[in-house]
């Protein structure tokens, strides 16, 4: 049973411990895919999908070789056979991506819902690109940990080992958020009971999560342990809590402001072939650059009504944004 004492119930709650969300937040938000939206698809081996299904919402992984997918402006091709676990999509599901590129950290969101559904691939339309920062990828080393000689076996020992998450969530007009997450083994995720708390970081203050759960509670998510192929898939209600309890989560000493607490409906264990078939850990890195294809997002949506009620300046150049990601990565981890 959620405690619903500590539990955040509005927007001004929210943004009064985590920081009201910046009014620029949504000038790297484009509405199609773009030239560096497409060619980061062509470089990734492996994506979480979300899925507004007709049995619950759901997270499961897809994966081949890079550009497994094929996508053109407005559209994304999914091979239903690159899937670890197709639930029952239909045509109108609302849908979530997180793309990764090997060797890089930062990871491409795309949003949308699935039109068509063919004998041999999922048809997505496409409502919203944008590029996440490298954090999570970052906090968990997802490209640095080393190998584990033994597989993992027991689910206690994936809740404990996990370092990176990939969190299902959706609003009350079911429009689905993939929201990458990492920590150090051991503070990603803590379970009591029934129950997973997780720590909020540090990020973007977009905090499409938490806002997704202020409309409506239900979340899915997929636990992994970098260079391993077992996940962990879970599905439940959650709330954000100011709960103590959050503070088992501390990492260098910082206590999360908040934590995210979920009352499991399910949870399950399997070998994923989608992060088998992959080989995200052993491939090159790309010709990519996360600051590159952002400066992108932001020059599209430098003429939009936003942007000059703002007063919005140009963008910076590449190099001056990088520096700015790289200060704010060194800085505001935890």
């Amino acid at each position: 049973m959620l405690d619903q004492s500590y539990t955040i119930s509005s927007v001004d709650e929210l943004e009064e411990r985590i920081g009201e969300r910046p009014a620029t937040i949504d000038l790297k938000v484009i509405d199609h895919l773009d030239a560096g939206a497409l060619e980061w698809i062509a470089c990734s081996p492996l994506a979480v999908l979300g899925l507004a299904c007709s049995d619950g919402l759901r997270a499961t992984l897809a994966g081949g070789t890079s550009g497994f997918m094929e996508a053109d402006r407005t559209t994304l091709r999914i091979p239903r056979d690159s899937i670890d676990e197709a639930p029952n999509i239909e045509p109108g599901a609302g849908f979530g991506s997180l793309l990764v590129a090997p060797q890089i950290g930062e990871t491409l969101r795309i949003n949308g819902s699935i039109i068509e559904c063919k004998v041999d691939c999922y048809i997505v339309q496409v409502d919203e690109c944008f590029i996440h920062c490298a954090k999570a990828m970052l906090r968990s080393d997802f490209w640095k940990v080393a190998e584990r000689e033994a597989p993992i076996g027991e689910r206690s020992d994936l809740l404990s080992s996990a370092r990176f998450l990939a969190l299902v969530s959706m609003d009350d007009k079911s429009r689905v958020d993939v929201s990458p997450k990492g920590d150090p083994a051991g503070s990603l995720v803590r379970s009591e009971g029934n129950e997973l708390w997780i720590a909020d970081r540090p990020g973007n203050l977009k905090a499409d999560s938490f806002n997704n759960m202020l409309a409506q509670p239900k979340i899915a998510g997929l636990l992994l342990e970098p260079r391993n192929s077992q996940i962990l898939q879970f599905s439940g209600n959650a709330r954000a809590s100011t709960n103590p309890l959050k503070n088992v989560l501390a990492v260098d000493g910082k206590n999360p402001k908040i934590a995210m607490q979920i009352e499991l409906d399910e949870i399950q264990e399997w070998k994923s072939k989608a992060l088998q078939s992959s080989k995200i850990w052993l491939l090159p890195k790309p010709a990519l650059k996360g600051s590159k294809t952002l400066l992108g997002h932001l020059r599209l949506n430098k003429e939009t009504t936003l942007a000059k009620s703002l007063g919005s300046a140009y963008p910076p150049e590449p190099d001056a944004l990088q520096q700015g990601l790289d200060k704010d990565y060194s800085a505001n981890l935890y």
